[in-house]
């Protein structure tokens, strides 16, 4: 009877194994997919399937910070670029804000809100005061830096400057 529960038990475990394997195996496939579609994308923003390698990796420093991901660094880059910011912008915007939020003790998904605010002021073309109070929910300290690079945190004033949305954004990047 005992030889029969063995080969039950080895029977159980070698199933267990296959299907753990063939799990490992559809991460792996879900994995390369997602960055198969990552390159797809950043080809088709830049333009150049050579200039989007040559930012993705560069991207591996952004992803390094505290709760963002490599895929999430691409894809914010990504969204970025579509709404008209330059590939250098966009990864020096999320590694200034991604630190900014760091030093408060916020992470990814306050990270993902700030570049969804950068994204539309972007596509505006213009600042309002909506955006600034999406980036300031979640780095207060967005306000210092808009009286650090304008003179002002009013975005009315700000507004009145007749800045570009680019302007803005580099303005409160750096």
């Amino acid at each position: 009877k005992m030889g029969g529960m063995a080969t039950a038990i080895k029977g159980f475990i070698a199933l267990q194994a296959v299907g753990y394997l063939k799990d490992m195996g559809m991460a792996i496939f879900d994995a390369t997919a997602e960055m198969q579609s990552l390159k797809m994308g950043m080809t088709a923003v830049m333009k150049s399937s050579t200039l989007a390698a040559a930012e993705m990796e560069k991207l591996k420093e952004v992803a390094k910070l505290p709760g963002l991901g490599y895929s999430e660094a691409v894809r914010m880059s990504i969204s970025l670029q579509s709404a008209g910011m330059s590939a250098d912008m966009a990864r020096k915007a999320m590694l200034s804000f991604g630190n900014a939020l760091a030093t408060v003790g916020k992470g990814k998904a306050d990270l993902d809100g700030v570049g969804l605010a950068l994204s539309q002021i972007m596509s505006k073309g213009k600042v309002s005061a909506e955006e600034i109070n999406q980036i300031a929910e979640r780095v207060p300290q967005i306000r210092i830096a808009m009286q650090d690079a304008f003179g002002t945190a009013n975005t009315e004033l700000i507004q009145k400057m007749g800045l570009t949305s680019g302007q803005f954004i580099r303005g409160v990047t750096e």
